[in-house]
């Protein structure tokens, strides 16, 4: 909304009591949140007969910090009134994504990922396309990727790098593109499996939804050292042949539709869940929480359950309510939301 469109519209209702004009920026929900759909922030600027004469002298450029790539809007609109008394008089919206810094996406697009051109191949086939700076995560905050920092860098707090969205991530030292998984998940990972230790030593580990494998191959050494066997299921596989070199032979990689699972009978799950001690729920993000509640009673009593990118598109208060009711109980939440900063979600029974 410009100055000449304020004026306009102001001058010909000046005499209206209580004009102002209210500013709006929205950050709209994805599937990190935890219990608000969205983030927003918005102010109100009251408006005299005398600003208004004056070509607004108050009207100032606002700024605001967007730390989070994802899908925004702005709003911007002139009332009478205050609060639910409000009358809009003139009301305008754009739409916007947090975009990459050009210095960033010119040192990005020089690197070549194995995990995106697999991304890139199967989108193809899909008649779909492909924006080549859309990483595997939409809400990655790539200026973080190590490839774009440098001794410039604004100070950004130690949460910053640790989230599933940094682009500080990967471990052994693989591109963020090629593990969607944070190193405040791997530190909150770790933790999880020395705490409950006793329970996760006799059984097997599985992982559902594997992606590039990577986070997998943290999961097959520690089942290899508790001298245990690993299995990952997955609609698809997408790993590289880097990482299928770098498998263990107690790794075992499955082709599964795990939705489907959920309403018909898998006896390769019936055959392996009974003896799993660690599940770690990673597939579909939209039947995450059904994923955890059907499967979830299949497991050894002192199983262990973990979901990544929790608590996707449900609520905790929604996830502890429909655990609880199988007999699992949400722990060391702390942990997880203040110390770790991870999106890694521990249910035990209770």
């Amino acid at each position: 909304m410009d100055r000449d469109t304020v004026s306009t519209i102001a001058s010909s209702v000046w005499s209206y009591p209580d004009i102002s004009i209210c500013l709006t920026v929205i950050r709209h929900a994805f599937f990190f949140a935890r219990n608000h759909p969205e983030e927003r922030t918005s102010q109100c600027f009251p408006l005299s007969s005398d600003a208004i004469q004056n070509n607004y002298p108050l009207l100032t450029t606002h700024e605001v910090e967007l730390k989070i790539k994802g899908k925004y809007s702005a709003h911007a609109r002139l009332i009478t009134g205050y609060s639910s008394q409000e009358n809009i008089l003139y009301n305008i919206s754009t739409q916007f994504r947090y975009a990459v810094s050009e210095d960033c996406k010119h040192r990005l697009q020089k690197v070549q990922h194995v995990v995106k051109a697999i991304k890139h191949e199967q989108n193809n086939n899909a008649g779909g396309a492909y924006d080549p700076m859309e990483l595997s995560d939409p809400f990655n905050d790539v200026s973080l990727n190590p490839i774009c920092l440098n001794e410039n860098t604004a100070f950004k707090s130690l949460g910053d790098f640790l989230s599933t969205a940094s682009g500080f991530r990967g471990t052994f030292g693989v591109d963020s593109s090629a593990q969607e998984f944070g190193h405040g998940d791997n530190m909150m990972l770790h933790y999880i499996m020395s705490k409950y230790r006793n329970s996760i030593r006799n059984g097997i580990l599985v992982e559902m939804g594997c992606f590039a494998g990577v986070t997998s191959l943290t999961l097959g050494i520690a089942a290899s050292l508790r001298d245990v066997d690993f299995h990952a299921f997955d609609i698809v596989d997408m790993r590289p042949p880097n990482v299928k070199r770098t498998w263990l032979p107690n790794m075992y990689h499955h082709l599964l539709d795990l939705d489907a699972c959920l309403t018909e009978k898998c006896p390769l799950l019936e055959k392996y869940l009974p003896n799993t001690s660690f599940l770690m729920v990673d597939a579909n993000h939209a039947t995450r929480l059904e994923s955890a509640l059907h499967f979830g009673q299949m497991l050894r009593e002192d199983a262990v359950i973990v979901v990544h990118d929790f608590p996707a598109y449900r609520t905790i208060d929604e996830w502890k309510e429909q655990m609880g009711n199988i007999g699992y109980e949400l722990v060391d939440e702390m942990m997880r939301s203040q110390i770790f900063v991870s999106t890694l979600a521990t249910f035990i029974r209770t």
